[in-house]
């Protein structure tokens, strides 16, 4: 023996001893061996001696902890280095060699298969296992990478078909190994290689085994599906023993579980992208999309195996995999028997894995932090996100799922955030807007239910950041999510919200036309309109007109009308009137005094837009014309000046002053803005300058003179004075009038005229409209619109009284009632200022025989209804 020993130097010594090597040391065994493997001594040789020979004559646990747990790490190198070399194209003039030396591996590991069968009811040699999915993971990987471009070449074809028989018998022979089938020769039928593991060094065994497995699993489904299942089996198996024995108060033994899904995820995902660029519904194609759809099974048992404790990595990977899918759906660019087999195969299995972990909070942090670049992603992420609403909605009585996603997770933010990156796709994703309001709402409504004050505050701030930033879907979403939460809240809460926004509101002059600012301006009056009268009235008082610090409220959202009754006695609506009056004279006495004082110049703008609804107070006081000099506010860019015309444009106050008073040589030096607020003044004057007309009229801008030249067509079809003198004093007038007539008569238009359909896009709510609406109409209009999207049994329902699933149904519209007297009311102040509006008229246009006739009837029906 010592002999022996003292001529062990090397791997070659230890080859040269054949069967004396049982008198060489274990150790002594390793180290030589690695030496000689490192310096590249003979290594198949090396190998087949190792663990063909030397390892029946040593005791298996000790030959494995001492030669195996070294030795076979290096053949894994060795297979490496083989697998690159097959990749340079310098070095790929020796493939036929190196696919002989990988089917001698090959049959090295076929006998060290066979040598751990016939050791496996005395021990069991764990760290043994990893070598065989490691070897084939590579040896797969380059069949698969070099088959098709090797298919002229003969003999490299057939050392590839050699080399995969051999993968493919090692691979059945390890199944065998891990999970038998017959279990007549194990002492527990049925039970798995890994059925008795208590220590953490052997679960890490099990964990690498079964994580290079599933790619080898992943690796092998293009070329053999029947076989890629076996191998998903197995792994199920050895997970299922695993989980099921170990303890609950074990730190995480599942969580590697998400590694395998993510290699899971992965190979489908590859799948899908190849039958994607594909596009044919083959044979081929629908036994792949059957293995996805059993791959994505298995992923679901591991889901629920790992307890739910996957990582939000994982659950990310399988949201990005799904948007896509849906994407890919939407975009009806595959063929139809493919889409079927995907909406069947891949689409229906990635949801039931979504409905299934929705509840975890991995998932729910995935799905707040999931990142959509394209419009395409976003869409299918909002798509995703009403899904997964409807189920919470489905389980609004666990307070647990609702706190994840309205506080823990704040998936209201996430879906503002994702709006941001969508560009317009609100506004041309035809009913998206209103499915998506309807589920946001559901949420909100349900967070707010939970009564629960941190979940409040959150939804809070995220519809206030939602109204306070510059994007305008994101703020109409936020906006109508407002209107929706004051209508099914108390109405102390409505107004402790209408003192909030108006002092956000406050803040901004009434003159600023940033978005944001507009969009407070907005909502503020949305919430004045859900007011009851009885708070309306407490507005009036606890912030007067008299004083000019409420100016900017009452700008905003207009003092009420004649015919607004907002409570049955009309003594504030007097008040409101009388106050606005005397502050309208006091600053014309000041202006007259002061006519430099910028500050009174303010003041009279933001009465001038409060009155605008006031057409007595506006009228009663016409000598707020003569204050100001018009020719420097025209002339003067500022944008306050601008403003300015628009509020003389808005109020009911007589024109003829203002015009008159404007010389053409100031219109003409004015920017165009102020020549384009000069037009809209001109329409509601009674008799238009005729000076100004004409400058305007040949303006160099092609948009005002045209804008111009129509106003003056309208006036002359009417038969107007003025414009017939303007004609009269320039002849070629006409000619150019006639040429309009005809222009217009033969003039196709190349948009299809508008459909009673209501359109798809979004409307622009923004801009506050120029029309005069009672509160009563704008009630009824947005009561109408609110109650299509969430209608219930009466008129005072609370929060918790609402039906949630109803909101993800097919819901009919249903009106709120208003009060028949003020419905009176109202169309008969309407009636008698369109009967001012006539008589007005028939001073300058006489009555055809028609409109005689028209206006007889109407009195007619009219003097029927009070004899009724």
């Amino acid at each position: 023996m010592n002999e022996t020993k003292a001529i062990v130097h090397n791997a070659s010594d230890l080859l040269l001893l054949g069967s004396e090597v049982r008198n060489v040391p274990l150790k002594e065994i390793a180290q030589r061996s690695l030496n000689g493997l490192r310096h590249q001594q003979s290594d198949i040789e090396l190998y087949e001696f190792l663990f063909g020979r030397v390892i029946n004559l040593f005791e298996p646990k000790a030959f494995e902890d001492e030669v195996s747990a070294l030795v076979l790490p290096e053949l894994v190198r060795y297979v490496d280095k083989i697998q690159n070399e097959l990749q340079t194209k310098a070095l790929s003039y020796f493939l036929v060699e190196n696919l002989t030396i990988l089917q001698r591996l090959a049959d090295i590991l076929t006998k060290l298969i066979d040598h751990l069968l016939a050791h496996t009811e005395s021990c069991r040699l764990y760290h043994s296992l990893t070598v065989f999915p490691e070897y084939l993971l590579r040896c797969y990987t380059i069949v698969r990478k070099n088959y098709v471009s090797m298919v002229q070449e003969a003999e490299v074809l057939e050392a590839m078909k050699a080399l995969y028989a051999a993968c493919k018998k090692i691979l059945s022979a390890f199944l065998e190994l891990l999970c038998p089938r017959d279990s007549s020769n194990r002492t527990i039928a049925g039970a798995s290689y890994f059925r008795a593991i208590d220590h953490d060094e052997e679960r890490e065994c099990l964990e690498k085994v079964c994580t290079v497995l599933a790619s080898v699993g992943t690796e092998i489904s293009p070329i053999d599906s029947l076989l890629a299942s076996e191998v998903w089996k197995s792994i199920v198996k050895l997970c299922t023993e695993h989980a099921e024995g170990q303890p609950c108060a074990d730190k995480r033994p599942t969580g590697w579980f998400g590694n395998i899904v993510l290699i899971l995820n992965t190979g489908v995902e590859a799948s899908f992208q190849e039958l994607q660029s594909k596009n044919e519904a083959s044979k081929q194609a629908t036994i792949a999309l059957k293995l996805n759809a059993f791959c994505l099974r298995v992923v679901l048992k591991l889901l629920t195996l790992s307890r739910q404790r996957a990582g939000s990595n994982v659950y990310q990977a399988i949201i990005g995999t799904l948007l896509r899918i849906k994407a890919c759906l939407r975009s009806k660019t595959v063929a139809g028997e493919l889409v079927a087999g995907i909406e069947q195969c891949l689409h229906g299995s990635y949801m039931a894995i979504v409905e299934s972990s929705l509840r975890t909070d991995s998932f729910a942090k995935a799905l707040v932090n999931c990142e959509c670049n394209a419009i395409e992603e976003c869409q299918s992420y909002f798509n995703l996100v009403m899904h997964i609403i409807e189920q919470i909605v489905t389980y609004s009585n666990d307070n647990s799922l609702v706190l994840r996603y309205c506080v823990e997770n704040n998936l209201l933010q996430q879906i503002a955030n994702t709006i941001d990156r969508s560009g317009n796709l609100l506004l041309t994703g035809g009913t998206l807007y209103r499915q998506l309001l309807v589920h946001c709402s559901a949420l909100v409504l349900i967070g707010f239910r939970l009564r629960n004050r941190t979940a409040q505050r959150t939804i809070e701030e995220t519809l206030v950041g939602m109204v306070l930033q510059e994007r305008y879907c994101t703020a109409l979403l936020g906006i109508d999510l407002w209107s929706v939460l004051v209508r099914y809240h108390s109405t102390q809460l409505l107004y402790a919200y209408f003192v909030f926004w108006m002092r956000v509101n406050n803040e901004y002059a009434p003159s600023r036309t940033r978005p944001e600012h507009v969009y407070v301006g907005t909502l503020l009056r949305n919430l004045y309109v859900f007011l009851p009268g009885a708070q309306k009235e407490k507005l009036l008082t606890s912030y007067p007109i008299r004083n000019s610090e409420n100016d900017r409220l009452w700008v905003t959202v207009g003092l009420p009308s004649a015919d607004e009754c907002m409570v049955r006695s009309q003594q504030p609506l007097a008040c409101v009137e009388e106050r606005l009056q005397k502050r309208l004279k006091q600053l014309q006495q000041t202006g007259q005094h002061t006519p430099t004082r910028f500050v009174a110049f303010y003041e009279m703008m933001n009465l001038l837009s409060m009155a605008k609804r006031q057409e007595k107070t506006a009228s009663s006081a016409p000598e707020w014309s003569s204050l100001f000099v018009w020719e420097k506010v025209l002339s003067n860019p500022c944008i306050a000046m601008g403003r300015m015309l628009e509020c003389v444009e808005a109020s009911h106050a007589p024109l003829d002053n203002v015009l008159h008073r404007c010389s053409s040589l100031t219109v003409s030096r004015s920017s165009t803005y102020a020549k384009y607020r000069m037009v809209k003044l001109l329409k509601q004057a009674n008799t238009p300058g005729g000076s100004v007309s004409e400058v305007l009229l040949n303006d160099k801008e092609p948009f005002i003179a045209a804008e111009s030249f129509h106003l003056l067509h309208k006036m002359n079809s009417k038969r107007q004075p003025a414009a017939m003198a303007l004609i009269a004093r320039d002849p070629a007038l006409q000619s150019r009038l006639s040429r309009l007539v005809e222009n217009l008569t033969a003039f196709q238009p190349v948009l299809s005229a508008r459909s009673t359909v209501p359109t798809a896009a979004v409307q622009h709510r923004c801009k506050p409209a120029n029309t005069t609406e009672s509160a009563a109409d704008m009630t009824l209009i947005i009561n109408s619109k609110i109650a299509e999207l969430f209608p219930d049994d009466d008129d005072h329902g609370d929060v918790d009284g609402i039906n949630f699933d109803a909101l993800v149904q097919d819901i009919s519209p249903k009106r709120r009632k208003l009060d028949p007297s003020r419905t009176v009311n109202r169309i008969m102040g309407e009636l008698e200022t369109l009967s001012e509006e006539l008589a007005k008229l028939t001073q300058t246009h006489k009555l055809e025989t028609t409109e005689r006739a028209r206006l007889t009837g109407i009195i007619a029906k009219m003097k029927h209804l009070l004899e009724s």
